[in-house]
């Protein structure tokens, strides 16, 4: 049965450059990001998919100044330039649920996930 991983929410607001002024400090960055590029590696060489998910929020006055991070277009809305990236499958999401973006919900239901 094919698998997918869901790499979600590392972005360079989240765990890169930018990260030290988000809400949510990681202090292991690159422990989590090897962990991270491991199962990528592990599920690439098992012809299994891997599929990239960012916050991508609305470039507006209320989200740069509610949240600050992950603003569409911004450098900080980028996945983290540490993670592999081995396939094209890349979704954005402005909610919490990454299942509100229909384009994903299309994905998964073509998938059999």
């Amino acid at each position: 049965m094919k698998k997918v991983l869901f790499v979600m929410d590392i972005q360079e607001d989240m765990t890169g450059t930018t990260a030290s002024k988000g809400p949510f400090p990681i202090t292991e960055h690159q422990k989590l990001l090897d962990h991270i590029n491991q199962q990528i590696q592990r599920y690439e060489k098992n012809g299994d998919d891997v599929v990239y998910i960012v916050v991508a929020l609305p470039d507006n006055f209320f989200f740069r100044k509610l949240a600050g991070i992950a603003i569409k277009g911004t450098p900080g809305c980028e996945i983290d330039a540490r993670i592999k990236r081995v396939s094209q499958y890349y979704f954005e999401k402005s909610k919490a649920s990454a299942f509100s973006n229909k384009d994903l919900v299309h994905f998964v239901k073509e998938k059999g996930v």
